[in-house]
């Protein structure tokens, strides 16, 4: 038999090994950890939009232009001349054939003078809208690549407007402001859109006095 002596140091031994074995078994799950390389983030994919401080000179006079003649309004002009000057200020056919004034919805009270026209079904109103000043134009965007660039500007422009009642009494209002936004495109050298305020963001209604 083996003596207390014998025992003892064989104990102390086993330990050791188990130690070693686990000191052994810790480093190499250690190394493997801190030798696995991580994955950077991928950089975000796309071209961001250009950074331009100014609207180029030509693209402005555009914008200023195409609001004035958004906001400029003659009620007795039909459909098809209303069209024409807004193709004459550098609306894309689409845009000028499909731009609605928000006079008509300004001016729809039945307290103001309007002539129906039987052939067309057009109705034609006793009114009209003078653009006095644009007082500030504001650069909104700007996308696409250089040279096919779509420029999206705020056009604040002062208006005064003037109405007939339906008992043919004049009407003239005071001066007012309000935005319309307005797309250029300088590929096509085109307006390609137009929005303008909703009529109850127009500070004018027409009432009778």
């Amino acid at each position: 038999m083996l003596d207390k002596k014998k025992i003892i140091i064989i104990a102390i031994v086993g330990v050791v090994v188990a130690v070693l074995i686990g000191a052994i078994v810790w480093l190499a799950l250690s190394g493997s950890r801190n030798t696995t390389t991580s994955t950077p983030d991928a950089a975000p994919t796309g071209s961001a939009e250009p950074v331009i401080a100014e609207i180029p000179a030509e693209i402005e006079e555009m914008a200023t232009t195409a609001a004035a003649t958004a906001v400029q309004f003659q009620g007795a002009d039909t459909k098809s001349q209303r069209e024409r000057n807004y193709i004459a200020a550098g609306f894309s056919q689409e845009v000028a054939a499909n731009f609605e004034p928000v006079w008509f919805d300004v001016f729809s009270d039945p307290i103001v003078g309007k002539v129906s026209i039987e052939a067309t079904g057009e109705s034609l109103v006793s009114a009209a809208v003078s653009v006095k000043s644009v007082p500030s134009v504001e650069l909104e965007s700007v996308t696409g690549e250089p040279g096919a660039r779509s420029y999206r500007i705020a056009v604040d422009v002062a208006f005064q407007p003037q109405w007939t009642t339906d008992t043919g009494s004049p009407r003239f209002e005071s001066q007012y402001t309000a935005t319309w936004t307005v797309t250029v495109n300088e590929a096509t050298n085109t307006v390609t859109g137009v929005v303008q305020p909703s009529a109850d963001e127009i500070p004018f209604r027409p009432e009778s006095r």
